[in-house]
């Protein structure tokens, strides 16, 4: 078996598009018998094609394949849900994560003074949270919010464990909190021992992968500099495929 766990997309549907290219590639290079992919969330927010790539991600989560795919929930897919019940609470701090960008691509017009700068500042009025959440609730397809409702907090593979941000130290898998496996930072990221599994994760943005006894960080904030990564994991060995957006052509190889 070998796994192919793809870090954090942030609403650029090309780079889902070109990394998926590059894995056919590397899968023509190197065949297997059994191959996983795996999304380690945060598929939506910042980028500008967050409804296409859950419209694509939930085709190919149905699809029938030889390749088996798994879909992580991150931080921002949880935010989305939170939003869409609950828009006084969370419409401040999910617009202000790039939530207006994904309300923007479903096709739900934006007021101009709508603004990330008028969001931070506190100066949007509760109505137009709710205006906003019961727009996006009438535009976004049943089957995107089956979507949504259907993704993993964690998965384990062998001596792996995948997850969106981390896990918390010393607890046994059993009892993790979610928020912790989509939103947990520094208590895992300082964390220099043996867990229970090596972690695999996305969610904090690193200028390149890092690779520990440990975890695994994936994310490499292409939304801001350009560059998705992939790990691909096959017993002990560990390499990287990577799109850089600069070159943006797969056929490249490292």
């Amino acid at each position: 078996m070998r796994v192919y766990a793809i870090g954090d997309l942030h609403g650029h549907l090309e780079a889902l598009q070109a990394m998926h290219l590059k894995i056919d590639m590397h899968l023509s290079d190197y065949p297997i018998e059994k191959a996983v992919i795996i999304y380690l969330g945060d598929y939506i927010d910042r980028g500008p094609e967050s409804a296409q790539i859950v419209e694509r991600l939930s085709l190919l989560q149905k699809e029938i394949s030889p390749i088996s795919r798994h879909f992580i929930k991150g931080n921002h897919e949880w935010a989305l849900q939170e939003f869409l019940e609950h828009p006084l609470q969370c419409g401040p701090y999910y617009l202000k994560w790039g939530g207006l960008e994904t309300v923007e691509s479903y096709g739900v017009e934006i007021p101009s003074h709508v603004t990330q700068s008028a969001i931070i500042q506190g100066a949007i009025l509760p109505a137009e949270y709710e205006r906003l959440s019961l727009s996006l609730k009438e535009k976004i397809p049943p089957h995107h919010i089956e979507f949504l409702d259907s993704l993993e907090y964690s998965l384990q593979i062998g001596g792996y464990l995948f997850v969106h941000a981390g896990i918390r130290p010393k607890v046994p898998l059993k009892e993790q909190d979610p928020q912790d496996l989509m939103r947990i930072r520094d208590d895992f990221l300082a964390y220099t021992h043996a867990h229970e599994y090596r972690v695999v994760h996305g969610h904090t943005i690193t200028p390149d992968v890092v690779i520990k006894d440990n975890r695994i960080g994936l994310d490499t904030g292409f939304f801001e500099t350009g560059r998705l990564s992939c790990g691909v994991l096959e017993k002990e060995r560990v390499d990287i495929l990577q799109i850089q957006k600069e070159i943006f052509n797969p056929w490249i190889r490292p």
